[in-house]
């Protein structure tokens, strides 16, 4: 599921490419079991469904598809993955 581009994002950004990007976005985070079906069936096709599943683990999206995976999946996912440190900085800590 795309959502708001910043305007410093250029025209080649993985948004861009994603699938749903000129769908009508609604049934992406309105639930239901067809829209949910409809959701995933654009995202298996998706060339950057990585990109967006990185996306919403990294903001921690609650809702909605993202990546191929619902809010459940995502949830499962997150119990196993750490949250990003407020305080770290990959780019200052490999100067180290």
């Amino acid at each position: 599921m795309v959502i708001g581009l910043a305007a410093h994002e250029s025209d080649d950004h993985w948004r861009y490419r994603a699938e749903c990007s000129p769908e009508d976005l609604d049934f992406f985070t309105t639930g239901g079991l067809s829209a949910e079906e409809h959701a995933l069936t654009i995202c298996c096709r998706c060339p950057v469904k990585a990109d967006c599943l990185a996306f919403a683990l990294d903001e921690r999206i609650p809702y909605g598809i993202f990546g191929e995976t619902t809010p459940r999946q995502r949830r499962t996912v997150q119990a196993d993955r750490p949250r990003p440190s407020a305080h770290s900085n990959p780019a200052h800590d490999s100067l180290g």
